[in-house]
């Protein structure tokens, strides 16, 4: 009698389905925390090195006016924004990276 294969047909739509939700959902809930993770991280440097540019602008602010027109004219403000920037970049590409391994079960290679 084929009886258990005909439930066997009726049950494994269910499972299946079942096992791909689980999948999908667990899968979705990595990727949106890893990418959380990398935002977060990425405001928290980016606030750390707004700081640091306001330090560099108060000390500055004791120099004199000529001073400052002559760092200005050398490009010396654009040189700390440039390298700045560069230091955020590289962080946030190494949390990109991180957000990666993690949505990836940690297997990059």
């Amino acid at each position: 009698m084929p009886l258990p294969v005909v439930y066997g047909a009726l049950a494994l739509p269910s499972i299946v389905a079942f096992v791909v939700r689980a999948l999908v959902a667990h899968a979705i809930m990595r990727t949106i925390t890893a990418l959380g993770m990398t935002i977060i991280s990425f405001v928290a440097i980016d606030a750390a090195m707004n700081q640091i540019i306001t330090y560099l602008n108060r000390a500055l602010g004791a120099v004199s006016g000529e001073a400052q027109q002559v760092a200005s004219m050398m490009g010396f403000f654009d040189c700390v924004n440039i390298v700045m920037s560069a230091y955020v970049a590289a962080v946030g590409i190494r949390q990109i990276r991180g957000a990666y391994n993690r949505i990836v079960f940690g297997q990059s290679k």
